[in-house]
């Protein structure tokens, strides 16, 4: 990723969100180094292996593997050295923030002025993918997943749901429990008279 300029942070703080998977051995890794040379020499911060079949979100202590300056980068190294073995990585919502920062005093919940499907994530996609959904009001809903056809491959919801944020997780399968084909689907939800989408690029 990009050059950071970390200065001035009382505790600089990269986060980020991880989500890896294999269904090999140890040879099979995730690896996460940083730099405050702007590359020129990298440290190793972790190494994730094994089964992460989901989202997870991390934070690095940048002061506690490296000086920060102003030409801070992190990489990430997905592996695949072992016998043959399905390896995927993906890295998302990549951040830099001062852990000393006041936390914000949050108020009184406001839910959304509409219904909106926020843009999906990772997308495009490999494995899973988190579809979240704004709902100004409690009520019935659907939301559903539909081919460059119209054809509806899966119903990831279809009932009753409170005001606020709705979390899912499409697996990248169909109804049926197939694995659907590379290409472009849309995310559709309804509730009432009210409609929103998302289109989502799947990768093969």
């Amino acid at each position: 990723m990009g050059r950071l300029d970390l200065r001035g942070l009382g505790a600089p703080v990269i986060g980020f969100w991880r989500w890896f998977y294999t269904n090999g051995d140890a040879n099979d890794w995730l690896a996460v180094l940083i730099s405050n040379d702007n590359g020129a020499t990298w440290v190793p911060v972790d190494t994730t292996r094994g089964l992460h079949n989901e989202w997870q979100e991390q934070a690095i202590p940048v002061a506690a593997y490296v000086t920060p300056t102003s030409q801070v980068r992190i990489r990430f190294v997905a592996a695949d050295l072992g016998p043959e073995s399905v390896v995927e990585a993906a890295v998302d919502d990549v951040v830099a923030y001062d852990g000393l920062l006041a936390p914000v005093v949050v108020g009184p919940f406001v839910p959304p002025a509409r219904m909106t499907l926020r843009a999906p994530r990772p997308n495009p996609a490999r494995g899973p993918v988190m579809i979240e959904l704004e709902l100004p009001h409690a009520g019935a809903v659907g939301v559903e997943l539909f081919d460059l056809s119209g054809r509806r491959v899966r119903t990831l919801h279809r009932g009753p749901a409170p005001a606020g944020v709705l979390s899912l997780e499409w697996d990248g399968l169909d109804d049926g429990g197939h694995a659907v084909a590379e290409g472009i689907y849309y995310a559709r939800a309804t509730s009432g008279t009210q409609q929103t989408g998302a289109r989502i690029a799947i990768v093969r």
